[in-house]
């Protein structure tokens, strides 16, 4: 099947994402709004159902906003920051709806492409943190870190930030982009070196420390191991629908049998994951603090439509290292729930986009696990981060754009 001619323009979000990653948030910021308004002007978006969810969450912590005017607390400089959030969340959006016309088609072998270079771009500064011993880049008075100290109940420990703005940054690339560059990844000649990569980019997030990361980019890097083993090329659909019955079965199996290890060394294992929640337990009394006191101040001045505004305690803002309970510190209820009914349609569609071959649908569940980082991470922690997620989500919903498309094989176009 031959791709209709596409202007590079479309993904040039993506094709210099480094570029844009290593800019001040600031600059981020008006980076994105310029390439959009240039999109927009030669494409008009179309607002469908769940734009006019979205749309509406952000006019509801508008509101909540406008609300703070009318109290008697007031902070400039966190009312400023909380425009700039709601202009981001806007652009996103714009982002998603972009993409998602149906007008519009991406290339999505072009787009794997450059998914495979920015990993690559995020394994190369890896080599850079394991060669040298500087922490911090300064060029032109910006600072970017190459690591960050940080203090376990074993020892302090070095953490690997890839010159992003927190040590969660490398986890959001690769969420987003290691999925996706298994479409260019799995036409290569052998299958070692598809491994190999896989296993070479988790390195990289594992040497970040960070808990939910190394567990979510786990999980989405062995679904990458049996993506490449079901996309094989030369399989035809009718064996490859065989072979996913057989590793349905063998994963049921596997599944058993880790329960059953499980129930076997049920004390070893909690001894283990205590361990491991406990590594950094001033972080955690630090999130859920935030957490319970987000909610608790949500629920006592502004339940429907949240605060809007993210007020400080102490050196963290209420409403911080958790998209959920964020949102729903800044919109309430109200903004909540249509946050969420717009995420699950998306997901809807995604997954009515991967039905084509089995291992479309495994690619929607590496897509699918970043919604677990989002219980501990913020969405809009990067301008980068947000944009990006919302241009994917934009790009495999546009049924244009068939989920896991990629590959030229007769028998995948029929």
């Amino acid at each position: 099947m031959k791709i209709n001619h596409i202007k590079k323009t479309n993904l040039i979000i993506f094709k210099y994402l480094w570029l844009i990653i290593l800019l001040p948030k600031e600059i981020q910021f008006f980076v994105y709004l310029g390439i959009i308004l240039l999109l927009l002007v030669r494409n008009r978006i179309i607002v469908d159902k769940i734009t006019m969810l979205f749309f509406l969450a952000i006019l509801v912590q508008f509101l909540a906003i406008i609300y703070q005017f009318t109290q008697t607390q007031f902070d400039l400089i966190r009312t400023l920051a909380a425009f700039n959030t709601l202009l981001i969340w806007l652009i996103a959006v714009l982002y998603y709806s972009y993409f998602k016309m149906g007008s519009m088609k991406t290339d999505v072998n072009r787009l794997a492409k450059y998914m495979f270079i920015n990993v690559v771009i995020l394994l190369l500064i890896y080599l850079l943190y394991l060669s040298i011993s500087t922490s911090e880049i300064h060029i032109f008075g910006y600072t970017w870190y190459l690591r960050r100290e940080d203090y376990l109940l074993t020892g302090n420990t070095t953490r690997f930030s890839g010159l992003m703005e927190t040590v969660l940054g490398p986890s959001h690339l690769f969420l987003f982009a290691f999925p996706i560059s298994l479409i260019y990844v799995k036409n290569f000649k052998y299958n070692i070196i598809k491994y190999i990569y896989i296993l070479i980019s988790y390195i990289a997030i594992f040497s970040t420390h960070s808990r939910i990361g190394i567990v979510i980019c786990f999980l989405v890097s062995v679904l990458g191991i049996i993506y490449i083993y079901l996309s094989k090329r030369k399989t035809n659909i009718h064996k490859e629908l065989k072979i996913y019955k057989v590793m349905k079965f063998f994963l049921f199996f596997l599944f058993i049998v880790v329960f059953v290890v499980a129930l076997l060394n049920f004390n070893i294992i909690l001894e283990y994951l205590n361990q491991f929640w406990s590594l950094r337990e001033g972080s955690n009394n630090a999130r859920f603090d935030i957490y319970s006191r987000s909610i608790l101040k949500t629920l006592n001045e502004s339940p429907l439509i949240g605060i809007g505004i993210k007020y400080m305690i102490g050196d963290f803002p209420y409403g911080s290292h958790s998209t959920y309970i964020g949102l729903f510190y800044k919109s309430g209820i109200i903004g909540f729930i249509l946050f969420t009914s717009a995420i699950l349609l998306i997901y809807k569609k995604l997954w009515i986009n991967s039905r084509k071959t089995p291992h479309s649908k495994v690619l929607f569940f590496m897509l699918l696990l970043y919604l677990g980082l989002l219980v501990f991470a913020d969405i809009d922690a990067s301008n980068w981060t947000i944009v990006s997620w919302f241009s994917i989500w934009g790009i495999l919903s546009n049924r244009k754009n068939i989920m896991c498309e990629g590959t030229n094989d007769e028998n995948f176009n029929n």
